[in-house]
């Protein structure tokens, strides 16, 4: 073992020497070996490098290369990992946040390389009813690419195909303006919609879709584009059978609320699919969606985790601040900031909602040189919500969304067969 300015280096090898000199009277200078100096200022470099740098200029351009995200300067797999904006609707509230001033903000928390910025569509207040939000996601578009990070347009809508020639003139428009700029990347569907309580919408009609935008796209862009799966974008098995193939730089979206007991099966689908399909999780959130439930921190660290292994990117649901007397708005588990944050990004650690403080905790595994910290007991989730990394938190007014009318539908009959023989297997072990 040597020491280099107090730092202790170990050597395994048996010639890893230290040179030590006397001077002054006898006072010993330990100086390392030259090998373990020029290894420790190469990593001092690298890292010193990667935090004067944005994520796009770090990256660039990306593309999908087999079921990865790849950087197309250092040709290296991608992670891209970030916050959602609520969705735009005029008069929903969330749209108070789409400015250049809270973009600015986001990109300079530790580890953030991605903002989602969700256009409503045929909902109350949204592009349909009211296209000035196309004016609000230029604001927010414009200021990612100044700050450096990258942003995905998000076309939010849950009956797009009733839609395909406002969806086809929208992303015309979008391309025209920022085809050639390496931030941006197009999701073409939310989250689509079963057409009724018992099935989930056919596979056949959303690839015809998919095929659809992606000949409006190509035609000014190679970005990478997200398309949404069925079933609220929770239904992969198809998509994995059918693939869209004929355009390049196309990845299928994943959606899940970890502390949500029906998601469970979904952890199956992403290590299983992720395999054969590039998946792109532009949606997540640590409790349920709709309605209450407890907030389980080993659940969303084993989404972590697996997000991490597969190399999937995510954007956590939502910037926000949460008013529990709007129905458009999550509560606590959902918004990220408290009611009365400020609405241009001034905000300090009393500005955030539990799943604030949790979404920037889990951005900041990602800054470069930091390390994941897993195995050792630490729990950014049960740090921002309270108690350990495996007891449910407790549903309060203070942590979880308020009922209303969007209960989540029936899950698939698969999903719910596996759901069952999971819960079996779980039964039998205990």
């Amino acid at each position: 073992s040597c020491v280099w300015f107090g730092v202790l280096v170990k050597r395994p090898k048996p010639n890893s020497e230290c040179v030590r000199s006397a001077s002054n009277g006898g006072a010993v200078v330990i100086v390392a070996a030259l090998e373990e100096m020029a290894l420790l200022m190469r990593a001092v470099l690298v890292a010193a490098a990667a935090w004067g740098e944005t994520p796009v200029e770090r990256w660039g351009a990306l593309k999908v290369s087999g079921t990865r995200l790849v950087s197309t300067v250092t040709q290296e797999a991608v992670q891209l990992v970030g916050v959602s904006l609520f969705a735009s609707n005029t008069g929903w509230h969330g749209d108070s946040f789409w400015n250049e001033d809270v973009v600015a903000s986001l990109a300079t928390w530790p580890g953030l390389s991605l903002l989602r910025a969700p256009i409503g569509v045929e909902t109350v207040g949204g592009y349909l009813e009211d296209p000035s939000n196309a004016e609000k996601l230029k604001v927010v578009v414009d200021a990612a690419i100044k700050a450096g990070i990258y942003v995905v347009i998000d076309w939010h809508a849950f009956t797009a195909e009733l839609y395909l020639d406002d969806a086809k003139a929208f992303f015309r428009d979008m391309v025209a303006l920022y085809g050639d700029k390496p931030n941006v990347l197009y999701e073409i569907f939310n989250e689509p919609k079963p057409p009724d309580e018992t099935g989930k919408r056919d596979w056949k009609s959303l690839r015809n879709y998919a095929l659809a935008l992606l000949s409006v796209i190509r035609k000014k862009s190679t970005s990478p584009v997200v398309m949404g799966t069925p079933f609220f974008s929770q239904y992969l098995p198809d998509v994995a059978r059918h693939p869209v193939n004929e355009f390049p730089n196309v990845l299928y979206s994943l959606h899940f609320y970890a502390s949500y007991a029906g998601h469970a099966v979904l952890q199956t689908y992403l290590e299983q699919y992720s395999q054969t399909i590039p998946i792109f999780v532009s949606e997540w959130g640590s409790a349920c969606p709709h309605y209450d439930c407890p907030v389980v921190p080993s659940l969303v660290e084993n989404w972590m985790a697996l997000l991490d292994n597969h190399n999937v990117s995510w954007a956590h649901w939502a910037l926000n601040d949460q008013a529990s007397d709007d129905e458009h708005i999550l509560a606590n588990t959902m918004s990220m900031l408290l009611p009365g944050a400020d609405k241009h990004g001034a905000w300090n650690d009393s500005s955030y909602t539990r799943s604030g403080l949790m979404t920037r905790a889990l951005l900041a595994r990602h800054a470069p040189g930091a390390s994941p910290l897993r195995g050792d007991g630490a729990s950014a989730v049960a740090a921002a919500f309270g108690g350990d990394a495996t007891t449910p938190i407790a549903a309060t007014s203070a942590n979880v969304a308020p009922k209303g009318d969007g209960a989540i539908a029936p899950l698939p009959a698969e999903l719910q067969l596996q759901q069952q023989n999971s819960n079996k297997k779980k039964g039998q072990n205990t």
